[in-house]
């Protein structure tokens, strides 16, 4: 059990707000290519935690309230039992300079109450566990990261008597995460502010609106592992833990603004924006028209014949309309709930180079949309408020017989909360680059919509991506010679032949391919470096702590992949070569060679 915490513990709204940017700050760096800057304190703060011994704990805590300066680094070592490189103490005591006393203040009282010991078993929902472990620690398999994760939300409830976890619209399947107390929540939302220049270097977006927009964006990431069960049993242990932390009796999201059914569409702005399908007129804020002439105006929005459906979040970062330039025939259903358009254009359209007429209300939006785009692939749009929050839209272009330009378009199905397809990328750490490949048309992503970017690949999978990646065609008619043939999937033994034609792929010794096996990181740099021309690099003395795991038949092209800055490693100077590779990290490396090899 965690251990009891009292009311005489710091301020929840303190905690609160160093938790959720410490989590922020972190999200983004378990990748693996993180950025040369990483954080060392929440490193150096989940393993304090862990002490058993209270009086080291104790000692570590009243270290962090010294000027960072004199700051006895070896001394918080030797009590929490970490080791920190030179570079690392430069980093820590560099990002601790950012935090005012009261900050240091909270992370000291953090660490002197500890939390749960190793007896905790999260195995009913450890999927959901490698997740947050991987947010706070960096390593999947540090239990550490949930056992933080836990404290915090038990401290919320035990102090302010304050739950933060919701079933979704009653579904107990998905989790919700909220502050319902507004009063509350406003304060946190101030103090946050604060400490957001520590993140803003994240180009992330996970942390840089309001307290509501990070939390939405932490049960999406939840949500988007698609794993029901495992949040059914992760909301039964929270609430064995304490039962105020999770309120199974309320029903969230708690608002549901009544929209406005606009009875026809001004032809000079192309409507509103459509809730579940339906167009909602959305006032005061002004709408900003994009286009590249001031005489160009934009198709009205379709307004389809079902219940208005209520929008879920703020108004005031909104695609209201959508077409194309010099195309009248285009017609847009804008599906607010998911933010997602459809626009249906008839067959023998040329998608290659459209000009988009955008209609907004917020502050900006991204890209520049007097910007042609090829709309063969869906291509994604972020509206910003006028408070930094964001809201990203997916379009859709489907070529449809100029007969059926009339039907009705169903509204693609909700993945996470508030998005559909593709919506389990958003708030991910590497959202930017798996966007780039959809856009591409690298990749797609599977049937229901999802993406689901940290499950790991299988050697068929990862080769599909790669052959899809580098624009060769699988063969037609396969002939493939491993001893294990009949276990390949069909669906893959074109792009697997393909491969071993062009020498990205042998197989093993054996002569077999095992195409159902998982994929290790040194067996994707292998293909992906190879896929790329690139050649074994002769400079093999890599500084990684773990470089002697480097399979003797990997080391030349992983150390390829570092001159090249394909990858980095690890925040904590691991490259970790035998982990299995999620899909993620596939695409990432895909996109970072695209993007090298047309630079050459």
């Amino acid at each position: 059990m965690l251990k009891t915490i009292t009311k005489k513990v710091i301020s929840c709204v303190v905690i609160f707000s160093l938790v959720f940017s410490l989590l922020s700050f972190a999200t983004y760096s378990e990748s693996s290519e993180p950025p040369a800057k990483v954080s060392q304190i929440k490193k150096v703060i989940t393993a304090a935690l862990a002490v058993d011994d209270e009086e080291k704990r104790k000692e570590a805590a009243d270290l962090f309230l010294d000027d960072v300066d004199t700051m006895n680094v070896i001394q918080i070592q030797e009590n929490i039992g970490v080791t920190l490189t030179e570079h690392d103490i430069t980093v820590l005591k560099g990002e601790f300079r950012k935090f005012t006393f009261i900050q240091r203040g909270v992370i000291s009282s953090l660490i002197k109450q500890g939390y749960t010991n190793d007896r905790d078993d999260f195995s009913s929902f450890r999927t959901i566990a490698n997740r947050i472990n991987r947010i706070v620690t960096n390593d999947e398999s540090n239990d550490n990261g949930t056992r933080f994760f836990i404290t915090i939300l038990e401290q919320l409830a035990v102090t302010y008597s304050l739950p933060t976890v919701y079933d979704y619209n009653g579904d107990k399947s998905q989790i919700y995460f909220a502050m319902l107390d507004a009063g509350k929540k406003e304060k946190v939302n101030s103090f946050l502010s604060g400490l957001l220049p520590f993140v803003e270097e994240r180009e992330d977006g996970l942390n840089k609106g309001t307290v509501e927009d990070f939390l939405i964006k932490a049960h999406n990431i939840l949500n988007g592992l698609i794993v029901g069960e495992e949040i059914k049993e992760f909301k039964a242990f929270l609430e064995n833990e304490n039962g105020l932390i999770y309120n199974e009796k309320a029903i969230v999201p708690g608002y549901t603004p009544t929209p406005t059914v606009a009875t026809s569409p001004s032809s000079s702005t192309g409507g509103g924006t459509g809730g579940g399908g339906v167009v909602i007129v959305a006032t005061p804020t002004p709408t900003s028209t994009v286009a590249a002439t001031a005489t160009a105006t934009s198709t009205p929005t379709i307004r389809p014949t079902v219940t208005p459906t209520a929008v879920i979040g703020p108004t005031d970062k909104q695609i209201t309309a959508f077409s194309f330039k010099n195309l009248p025939d285009a017609k847009a259903v804008i599906f607010e709930k998911v933010h997602t358009i459809v626009i249906k254009l008839p067959e023998g359209t040329d998608l290659t180079n459209l000009e988009p007429v955008i209609e907004f209300k917020g502050a900006s939006i991204s890209p520049d949309t007097s910007a042609k785009k090829n709309f063969n692939n869906p291509v994604f749009y972020t509206v910003t408020a006028p408070d930094k929050s964001k809201v990203k839209y997916v379009v859709m272009v489907e070529l449809v017989n100029p007969n059926d330009m009339d039907k009705v378009v169903i509204e693609p199905k909700e993945i996470i909360l508030g998005y559909g397809p593709f919506g389990d990328i958003f708030g991910h750490w590497a959202e930017d680059r798996i966007i780039s490949l959809i856009e591409k048309g690298a990749i797609a992503g599977y049937p229901d919509g999802s993406v689901k970017p940290d499950i790991d690949m299988t050697r068929a999978e990862v080769i599909t991506a790669l052959v899809k990646a580098i624009g060769l065609e699988p063969v037609k008619e396969p002939n493939l010679k491993f001893a294990d043939v009949k276990s390949i999937p069909e669906w893959a033994q074109g792009y697997i032949q393909v491969a071993v034609d062009n020498g990205i792929i042998q197989g093993y010794p054996d002569n077999t391919y095992k195409a159902n096996n998982k994929v290790t990181r040194s067996e994707f740099l292998v293909m992906a470096m190879k896929a790329y021309k690139y050649e074994e690099s002769n400079n093999t003395s890599l500084k990684f702590k773990d470089a002697k795991d480097i399979p003797s038949w990997a080391l030349g092209y992983l150390a390829k992949a570092v001159e090249t800055t394909i990858i980095e490693g690890y925040t904590d100077n691991t490259v970790k070569p035998n982990n299995r590779i999620t899909r993620a990290e596939v695409m990432t490396i895909i996109d970072k060679c695209m993007t090298l090899g047309a630079e050459k």
